[in-house]
């Protein structure tokens, strides 16, 4: 979490799952995920923050500006050479997310 140092180490397996009586066991609204993802954890550690600090992951000044970077239609778009109507797709997204959250 950002301004926390000491973080946690998991180290394990992970593995997708379609288990329909586990999908029904994260149902929220009545909507079922399609997937789980389901962890096996093998061992847990406390990890000093050293990393994260000459990283400057945490740090404000080095977040890129959203305006900067490209929407996923305008990539969508791109990658389709123009088949893609990326402008509809990104000024649904608000409307789609509403919707679809659960």
């Amino acid at each position: 979490m950002p301004g926390i140092g000491v973080t946690l180490r998991v180290n394990g397996t992970a593995q997708i799952s379609t288990d329909p009586d586990l999908c029904a066991s994260f149902a929220v609204a009545d909507k079922l995920p399609a997937s789980v993802v389901v962890i096996t954890i093998a061992s847990v550690y406390t990890q000093c923050p050293k990393a994260l600090i000459r990283s400057k992951l945490w740090d404000p000044e080095q977040f890129r500006d959203p305006a900067e970077l490209p929407s996923v239609g305008q990539i969508m778009q791109a990658i389709t050479a123009g088949e893609f109507d990326g402008k509809a797709y990104d000024d649904a997204y608000p409307a789609r997310v509403r919707e679809t959250i659960y």
